[in-house]
């Protein structure tokens, strides 16, 4: 069966080994509602009309977040339309096939200043069903011996924000940058010892392992790190960043 093409919003499929799974739109836009005396609805305005798609892609091959710029606008394709990357997440689990997931907003061509971005981190994602180390985290050799990590999520983001006219927007900014990993360890023991908590920097600990022991199975760790990233212009200005 064939099904039709999924748009993609960001043009990121066919490229750094990824390839478009399944894409939303998200549209939406606000109402206002006038009233009389009595407080009927005499009229109504539909206004700021935007958009907040979502694209999931999986991996022909080993990929890179190499070059995706968040926070810069893009065209999608021949429609004519800008978005830009607030969100890149990246879901890797033993038995289970990576994928990278990306939101962000419709903007216009021309809102944002050159240099306000970010750039992702540059990082090798396998595409092996694996639970993966990545971006330089450096947790697999905390562990101990018998402590294996089975689930490893990563979420680079910003913050969007907007001026509007009539509620469209007219110009836009990325703030507060930032990617965040969420890890699973299995203890393959009977008396596991809690996984060390240091990371290579620039990360930091910024939630403690936690350790869960369900009925009739092993004993799992989780812990949540995080480092902060820098503007492409800052970047520039200081001769490095950990956010390229």
């Amino acid at each position: 069966m064939s099904f039709q093409s999924r748009p993609d919003y960001f043009s990121l499929g066919g490229s750094n080994g990824l390839k478009l799974q399944s894409s939303d739109e998200n549209a939406s836009a606000q109402e206002y509602d006038a009233q009389n005396e009595k407080g009927d609805i005499v009229a109504t305005e539909v206004y700021g009309e935007t958009a907040s798609p979502t694209c999931t892609y999986v991996l022909t091959s080993d990929a890179t977040l190499s070059g995706i710029k968040m926070g810069e606008a893009s065209q999608q394709g021949t429609s004519g339309k800008y978005y830009t990357i607030n969100n890149i997440t990246v879901n890797t689990a033993a038995a289970q096939p990576p994928t990278v997931t990306v939101t962000g907003m419709l903007v216009p061509s021309d809102g944002n200043c050159s240099s306000c971005y970010y750039n992702a981190p540059s990082t090798s994602i396998e595409m092996c069903h694996h639970a993966q180390d990545l971006f330089g985290l450096g947790v697999s050799s905390q562990l101990g011996t018998n402590n294996y990590l089975t689930q490893a999520n990563y979420t680079i983001e910003g913050g969007l924000t907007t001026a509007t006219v009539d509620g469209s927007v007219v110009s836009y900014d990325i703030t507060g940058g930032k990617v965040t990993a969420n890890v699973t360890v299995q203890a393959a023991t009977s008396t596991p010892s809690i996984p060390g908590s240091s990371v290579a920097a620039p990360w930091k600990m910024t939630s403690p392992w936690t350790r869960s022991d369900p009925d009739a199975a092993l004993p799992t760790f989780t812990a949540t790190f995080a480092y902060n990233l820098s503007h492409a212009s800052a970047q520039a200005q200081q001769g490095t960043g950990t956010g390229s």
